[in-house]
């Protein structure tokens, strides 16, 4: 079976799935993770050292919000659900047995996703 997860940032497939991704992979299953970030404001200033007490500029955070969009530009956040519905199609097109959908917000979404896709969520 192939697996593919789809996180929003470094380490969310460990706290959000790691059971599931660790049982896959036990069973065989080769497991996928693509992060659609880089967690470039989890705890760091602008020029990315480590700052203990993290608390930014108005300017760095309007940098930083500059930075992730760039990085998620493919993001269901910038492009939209349906953008998102289609990428997830491409990937079971490409062998994904199950999609692990991020960002969305409620049941109404959940649903559009899970009636256009043929696989497991």
């Amino acid at each position: 079976m192939n697996i593919l997860v789809i996180i929003a940032h470094p380490d969310d497939e460990v706290l959000g799935m790691g059971g599931t991704i660790l049982k896959h992979a036990k069973n065989g299953d080769r497991v996928t993770v693509a992060y659609l970030t880089t967690g470039i404001t989890s705890r760091r200033s602008v020029n990315y050292k480590t700052n203990p007490k993290y608390e930014p500029t108005k300017k760095q955070e309007a940098n930083m919000r500059k930075q992730i969009n760039e990085l998620r530009s493919d993001a269901k956040r910038v492009e939209g659900i349906d953008k998102m519905i289609d990428r997830c199609k491409s990937y079971v097109d490409a062998g994904a047995e199950i999609i692990f959908p991020e960002a969305l917000h409620d049941e109404k979404e959940f649903e559009k996703v899970r009636n256009s896709l043929n696989c497991y969520l």
